[in-house]
């Protein structure tokens, strides 16, 4: 989880960079033709611990709509459904006002993962970056789940099709997930928010 051009220059002290969550990996078929596809190990379940879940939340522009954070550990699992807005998506933040967004761009049919403020980004110019992947919409839905430590984030698009995994270094836990939608309104079909356990308690 980590790139050789900032490797030996990330902002930690007893470790350098970290293991992906355990995936399992399968070659499926469909348009596109043969494509590979990842899912978490379901041996996660072991550190799952309480959720909250939310359905039909409506998210108007200009309105976004916050909920907080408890811990640094997270797993989200959220399914938007493309109604009129040209982007949306969602921000885990801190107080100090650093944060990670993950966009949706409705017109390009592109999932974006910004890194660019989420937190030291000093050590390297090639850290704060974009990244992207072409996501099509599956029945007008895009469905993200989401794995946020301390310092990484892993996003799984579509059960797997697309998957981002990134260092992240704030100042402080991220405290707030906020949903957005930009030029229109977009709805939240599912939203589950689970709170997960550290391993090294394991």
């Amino acid at each position: 989880m980590s790139n050789w051009r900032y490797a030996n220059q990330v902002p930690t002290e007893e470790w350098r960079s970290a293991m992906t969550l355990p995936r399992e990996l399968s070659l499926t078929s469909g348009e596109a033709g043969v494509q590979l596809v990842q899912k978490v190990a379901e041996e996660i379940d072991s550190i799952r611990k309480g959720a909250e879940v939310y359905q039909d939340v409506s998210i108007e522009s200009n309105h976004p709509v916050s909920f907080e954070l408890l811990s640094p550990l997270h797993e989200v699992n959220i399914e938007f459904k493309k109604q009129t807005s040209d982007s949306f998506g969602l921000v885990f933040q801190n107080s100090q006002e650093e944060k990670t967004i993950i966009r949706y761009d409705v017109a390009k049919e592109m999932l974006l993962v910004d890194r660019t403020e989420a937190g030291d980004n000093s050590f390297s110019e090639s850290f704060p970056t974009v990244q992207e992947a072409s996501v099509k919409t599956e029945n007008d839905r895009i469905k993200l789940q989401i794995f946020l430590d301390t310092s990484s984030i892993e996003v799984l698009a579509n059960d797997g099709k697309a998957v981002f995994t990134s260092l992240i270094f704030p100042n402080h836990p991220y405290e707030q997930m906020v949903l957005f939608s930009n030029e229109g309104h977009t709805k939240v079909s599912s939203l589950i928010v689970t709170e997960l356990e550290s391993i090294w308690g394991k």
